[in-house]
């Protein structure tokens, strides 16, 4: 899945949708399908990419509440040129949502510990292909991503980010 403004300049849906076409091409992921939530000045150019490479299991949702698709997800894919602190990714972990992220912007390393909680893949998408790949096909090295995404998403939460503010107050004011 993928949860984005749809705005190639910034967030190069093409490049999942190239990858998603070597998906396709394998049979052993038939069972797969890949969800685009999200709207924006590409989208009807990510429909028509999606039709002329013959895409059968992309799905556009267009904008809405994306927590019904990372209820259901397992994988979410992320290739933006630059980012700040993409909330699609904390988002995906608090779901156990593995977050695969090409390398293209030094925020992603505040949020993934590659192989741990999510995947960082270098700027190549055939080196994307390869890791959805073989994150799609281990069950178990998903499974234990996802759980460790999930415990790592909660550094995120509410409560904690208020206590860290709280200290840092503190702090300051016994200086």
């Amino acid at each position: 899945m993928c949860v984005a403004r749809l705005s190639e300049k910034e967030k190069r849906v093409s490049y999942m949708l190239y990858v998603w076409k070597g998906i396709e091409s394998d049979k052993r992921f038939d069972d797969w399908r890949f969800d685009i939530v999200g709207d924006g000045p590409s989208y009807d150019d990510y429909k028509n990419l999606a039709l002329s490479l013959g895409l059968k299991r992309v799905f556009f949702h267009g904008y809405q509440d994306p927590t019904p698709y990372y209820i259901k997800s397992k994988v979410s894919l992320m290739t933006s040129v630059v980012e700040g602190l993409p909330m699609t990714i904390v988002e995906s972990q608090y779901y156990g949502v593995v977050p695969v992220v090409m390398n293209t912007f030094s925020s992603v390393f505040d949020i993934i510990n590659n192989g741990v909680n999510g995947i960082i893949v270098p700027k190549s998408k055939k080196k994307f292909l390869i890791a959805l790949k073989n994150i799609l096909t281990n069950d178990e090295r998903r499974e234990n991503m996802a759980k460790a995404a999930m415990k790592s998403s909660m550094r995120f939460n509410v409560e904690n980010i208020v206590d860290m503010w709280e200290k840092l107050i503190d702090n300051i004011r016994m200086s």
